[in-house]
């Protein structure tokens, strides 16, 4: 008689042996997947047939077989159907747990050499996903963004691209970057400029037919003053630094100085307010904005060398045309395809100085008034060379106005002020001894508030326990639940019931069965206690007993 799947199926479900048996001697594989990635132990374990479970394992069920897509094992399967005989018995016969297996799995991956230096998630991800052999690794196809976590998915993602003979994602970003940069020094050397200096070498043209020069471009300005102080009022490292009205750099000092023998402590944001508050020549001294102040930053950064100089100059003029989201484009630009590539190539040539230009996205004055709106907007300009040549003239036009000016505070010795300044420094060195040789008390009283603190903490959790369990008088360890070793664990279930401990603490059976399975604490199987009260068993006071 010729038997098909379905027959095999259905014998299973019907537990009948003799019909089982006749299909495997059909020649059915008793291990075929059917229905929902289940075998037929799968289906026996479901139904809870105890007999055919011991009937299929008999002849050749592999007690270990996962269903398909799920990953569980039998143990697993009999666990969530509520069948602790079946569980216990195939537990008996050596059968694994789906934590057994993937173990095994990752033993087996980490034990290959293509996994050397792998461990961790990245194995775990492995095994998870059935991936035991370099073969398999190799033809597997996933998402770096979403297995385990993106560090995990760049892992493996890197290794199966070395083991493939591919560059890396950094690699390939790396040639990218490259062939870009080649691609722009091609187009650029085809508008003759085959090397930076020849940028600077114009650029610097531009501003001597103006009669000016990157020499000392910065100019110091000596006040009378205490060291500047941060929003802490400790001395810091900070430079000031402004624009100044060429016309009027002595005036300017001199009202600093009259505001610093004021109010010693004044900075240069003072100054501003002093200017504006008292209408005295407003005019001298442009308020410097966020953009502007990130320009003096990278204009000091950039002082010692005339080619960095050129390309933070350069940059910041072609900042608000080509970045900033408030942007003012010029249309008359007929190679602005080369604009973009010079204002890249002053991106490169900074970042060999370590200097980045980076001026928020809404920037649009990074340079003072005296640079802006002098494109030339009634011709056009049809090479990168008439550009640098009109950037030149805004330069030229700045600074022939504007001096970049930092200022430096001295104090005379022996004046009134170096005095003060002693004096303060020796009062706060007096403080400092006195509060160190105070913390060892401070110390200590911090210590016995904090005991105190814990005694009265313990107290009222002791009373609040206390009325919890006078509100329960039917539960006598109300609240003290679950015990704080798994020693204790371990001797309390082994002690009464898990009815009688679920009485005494106020809880369900469940949760010890829960409790116990996340510590690892075994407990005694289904129907011990019953044995015990039935005298065919001696009670275990406290101590597990092997079965």
């Amino acid at each position: 008689m010729k038997m098909d799947r379905d027959d095999f199926w259905r014998a299973v479900g019907d537990g009948s042996t003799r019909r089982v048996l006749n299909c495997i001697k059909a020649g059915l594989d008793i291990n075929m997947r059917m229905y929902q990635g289940y075998t037929a132990l799968h289906q026996a374990i479901k139904l809870g047939n105890l007999e055919m479970v011991n009937y299929l394992i008999k002849h050749g069920a592999d007690i270990n077989a996962q269903v398909a897509g799920k990953k569980e094992s039998p143990t697993e399967l009999a666990e969530k159907f509520e069948h602790p005989d079946i569980q216990e018995t195939l537990k008996g016969l050596g059968a694994k747990t789906k934590e057994d297996l993937l173990k095994e799995k990752q033993a087996l991956i980490k034990s290959q050499p293509w996994t050397e230096g792998l461990s961790g998630r990245p194995i775990k991800e492995l095994a998870k996903a059935g991936i035991t052999s370099k073969e398999a690794f190799m033809e597997w196809e996933f998402c770096r963004y979403s297995l385990g976590g993106y560090s995990v998915g760049e892992i493996l993602d890197e290794l199966q691209r070395k083991l493939k003979g591919l560059p890396t994602y950094d690699e390939e970003r790396e040639l990218k970057w490259q062939r870009e940069k080649d691609e722009r020094r091609e187009r650029l050397a085809e508008a003759g400029f085959k090397e930076w200096s020849d940028v600077v070498r114009h650029w610097k043209d531009g501003l001597e037919h103006y009669g000016l020069s990157t020499g000392k471009i910065f100019q110091e300005i000596k006040i009378t003053g205490p060291p500047l102080v941060n929003y802490l009022g400790l001395p810091t490292d900070e430079v000031e630094k402004s624009w100044w009205d060429k016309k009027c750099i002595d005036e300017c000092r001199g009202i600093f100085q009259e505001i610093c023998d004021q109010r010693p402590e004044s900075n240069h944001s003072y100054f501003w307010e002093h200017l504006r508050s008292h209408d005295v020549h407003p005019i001298y001294v442009n308020e410097i904005n966020k953009g502007q102040q990130r320009t003096l930053d990278y204009l000091w950064q950039a002082k010692e060398s005339d080619s960095s100089l050129c390309a933070v100059f350069i940059q910041a003029s072609l900042f608000p045309q080509l970045h900033s989201t408030r942007r003012r484009s010029n249309n008359n630009w007929k190679c602005e395809g080369l604009v973009y590539d010079l204002d890249r190539w002053c991106k490169d040539i900074l970042s060999e100085v370590s200097i980045s230009c980076d001026w928020e996205s809404l920037s649009i004055n990074v340079l003072p008034s005296a640079a802006r709106d002098l494109w030339r907007k009634d011709q056009a300009i049809e090479s990168l060379k008439s550009i640098i040549l009109n950037l030149a003239e805004q330069h030229a036009a700045l600074l022939h106005k504007e001096q970049l000016i930092y200022i430096t505070r001295t104090v005379k010795p022996g004046s009134a002020l170096d005095l003060r300044l002693k004096e303060e420094e020796a009062e706060r060195k007096k403080k400092a001894e006195e509060w160190e040789q105070g913390r060892e008390a401070r110390e200590k009283e911090e210590e016995e508030a904090r005991a105190k603190w814990q005694a009265q903490l313990a107290e009222r959790q002791r009373q609040k326990l206390q009325e919890e369990k006078a509100k329960h008088p039917e539960h006598p360890r109300w609240g003290e639940w679950p015990p704080e070793t798994n020693e204790e664990l371990l001797e309390l279930v082994w002690s009464k019931s898990t009815v009688q401990i679920a009485q005494e603490f106020g809880i369900s059976d469940a949760a010890i069965a829960k409790r116990c399975k996340k510590v690892g604490v075994e407990k005694p199987p289904r129907g011990f206690w019953a044995k015990v009260e039935a005298g065919k068993m001696p009670h275990p006071q406290g101590k597990p007993v092997q079965q």
